[in-house]
């Protein structure tokens, strides 16, 4: 009799411990709101690119190289299947055509801002539906970067570089950064 009372305790408690809700409850008795654990929350990716190489047709406004046109179609290439729903651009010819295959392959209008970067911050941390790809310059591109992390680690890159692609991820209100070539 002994042994069954054990058996059935122990079925008790097994019962008991399978039946109740593990998940977290924060809040007042009238509201209740369910933390979200990081298997929950599906992170956001920023892919922010300076445009490819400019050409000396226009000193301020100036069209992509030979180069610069094939840059573009390798960016369209690696970020295809990225789940890319929103791109920013500047108001210039070169970042302009260095996103427009993209856009055109994804069939999404880019969105215009403006280089001073007054509210994009905001918009990008507050993004959560879907990927998206900044276009922008050598000085706007890595200040970017540094507003979203809330760090002074990225400089303004050299006139000679044009293969990096930041890649900043946002999971919640966390942001980390991976720097690729293309």
């Amino acid at each position: 009799m002994r042994n069954f009372s054990l058996l059935s305790l122990y079925v008790l408690i097994t019962v008991i411990l399978f039946s109740c809700d593990t998940t977290k409850q924060v809040g007042s008795s009238e509201t209740t709101i369910t933390e979200r654990t990081s298997e929950q929350i599906k992170p956001t990716q920023i892919f922010l690119v300076r445009h490819a190489e400019k050409s000396k047709d226009d000193p301020k406004d100036p069209n992509l190289t030979k180069e610069g046109k094939e840059r573009a179609e390798r960016l369209k290439f690696h970020l295809a299947k990225a789940g890319i729903t929103t791109i920013y651009t500047t108001d210039y010819r070169r970042t302009k055509q260095t996103i427009q295959p993209l856009a055109d392959y994804l069939d999404i209008e880019p969105i215009l801002y403006t280089p001073d970067l007054a509210d994009l911050p905001d918009l990008l941390r507050q993004a959560h539906d879907g990927n998206i790809v900044v276009a922008g310059h050598s000085n706007t591109t890595p200040k970017m970067v540094n507003k979203l992390l809330g760090i002074e680690d990225y400089k303004s890159l050299d006139e000679s570089i044009y293969d990096h692609l930041f890649v900043v991820t946002k999971a919640g209100d966390s942001f980390s950064v991976t720097l690729l070539r293309y």
